[in-house]
């Protein structure tokens, strides 16, 4: 018997995408996709809570060669796949990279989120989100030391 998963995550490209060919020949672009989520405080009156959740993304063959071409730091998309596990035994070795902050020393994790063939969907115009939500540059850049990719 074999399972099933599926991610949707559609946000801002915290990178600009990097271009790789394998020694087999592969093509895969990687760059990191920063979620912006904002909910109301439980407490009346106070602001909204803001969070960034980031992926790592793979993106394989020939959707990765038009994804490098394409997509530029703050585009918006959307990405449609699965996530990959990866720990220091390797991808696919069980839970997700874990490492300790640097600034905080808070424990952060992070999975793999590798797009299905035709899972990118690039949204808004190349320069921006154009969703007019909360500017993923600055979001990149204020957790950018986070981040250990």
């Amino acid at each position: 018997m074999s399972g099933f998963s599926q991610v949707i995550a559609q946000g801002n490209l915290g990178t600009e995408p990097e271009l790789k060919t394998l020694d087999n020949g592969q093509t895969v672009t990687n760059f990191s996709l920063a979620v912006n989520t904002t909910f109301p405080s439980r407490e009346e009156g106070k602001e909204p809570i803001k969070q960034v959740t980031w992926f790592r993304v793979a993106v394989w063959g020939k959707q990765a060669v038009a994804a490098e071409e394409y997509l530029a730091i703050g585009r918006e998309v959307l990405v449609v796949g699965r996530l990959v596990p990866e720990n220091k035994e390797g991808p696919g070795k069980g839970g997700p990279r874990m490492w300790a902050d640097a600034a905080t020393g808070n424990a952060r994790c992070s999975y793999e989120l590798r797009a299905n063939p035709g899972g990118v969907v690039f949204i808004g115009t190349p320069s921006g989100n154009g969703n007019g939500n909360v500017n993923p540059t600055e979001a990149a850049t204020q957790e950018e030391d986070e981040i250990p990719f």
